[in-house]
């Protein structure tokens, strides 16, 4: 019954009409970027259970699947926020990314989950954001990440972001 209705709402979202930022970004590397949806929030908050992964992104903690189903609903509400999970064809959900957009401009947000880390994912997943960003129409991508998130900052320079001169204080 499970794989039936997960089936169900797969159909459904798939034939439902969407802007083109709400579509999936489909890799050759096995690599998908799906919209995000409330059938998410169990991997999802599985995927995120390593504290760091607030503490270096500013998003609220995920105890429980029904915290990141709750957040995951919030999400979907916010009409600039356009939120995604990376699945990976054997392994599923693996890391989660968003574009807040306005205008020409979008602003990525990205994290890797607990067992996915290290393993080149989020660079993939960065290129694959942006590259959907500009085909969508964006002139600008924006980011950030502390002075002490190494990974990160290594991820985004190794797509091509560049530093600027402001910085932003740690919480």
């Amino acid at each position: 019954m499970q794989a039936i209705s997960l089936h169900k709402s797969w159909t459904e979202r798939l034939e439902e009409p969407r802007s083109p930022w709400h579509v999936p970004v489909i890799s050759s590397e096995g690599l998908r970027l799906e919209p995000m949806h409330v059938e998410h929030a169990p991997a999802l908050a599985w995927q995120y259970r390593d504290p760091a992964i607030a503490a270096k992104t500013l998003l609220p903690p995920m105890a429980d699947f029904q915290t990141a189903e709750h957040w995951v609903r919030h999400r979907l509400n916010h009409r600039l926020v356009v939120p995604y999970v990376l699945l990976h064809r054997e392994h599923g959900l693996v890391g989660s990314t968003e574009m807040t957009v306005s205008g020409e401009e979008a602003f990525l947000c990205v994290w890797i989950g607990a067992d996915w880390q290290g393993r080149g994912l989020g660079r993939r997943m960065v290129a694959m954001a942006c590259e959907h960003a500009f085909r969508c129409g964006a002139e600008t991508v924006l980011t950030a990440a502390f002075d002490d998130n190494i990974a990160s900052l290594r991820t985004l320079r190794g797509y091509g972001f560049s530093d600027m001169t402001i910085r932003a204080e740690a919480p």
